[in-house]
């Protein structure tokens, strides 16, 4: 085979090869690989609220509530967003009373 002939057709191979990867790149990143419902809220939740404000929203016994109680709340409250909303005009530190009550 003459070498531009082989020049040319390792270019296509190589030009067919990449748009093939980068559409299955796309394909991939296309399809929603994000976290569970519950797990998003719960991530939601402890990020935009305190310890003290996700404690009192969940009623968790312990300071700072564990995930998995921030996330079986998430479970039972599946539309979150004002439920946060409200939370963030609670005290965010317990008061000095709150403390020696626990």
């Amino acid at each position: 085979m003459h070498p531009a002939q082989q020049l040319k057709r390792d270019t296509f191979i190589l030009a067919l090869t990449i748009a093939t990867s980068l559409t299955f790149v796309y394909i991939i990143m296309s399809v929603d690989m994000g976290y569970a419902p519950a797990d998003e809220c719960a991530n939601n939740v402890r990020s935009a609220l305190s310890p003290y404000q996700v404690q009192q929203l969940t009623e968790a016994e312990q300071l700072p509530p564990q995930y998995n109680t921030v996330r079986a709340w998430c479970e039972s409250n599946p539309v979150y967003q004002s439920h946060i909303s409200n939370a963030q005009t609670w005290p965010m530190f317990p008061s000095h009373t709150d403390m020696i009550a626990q």
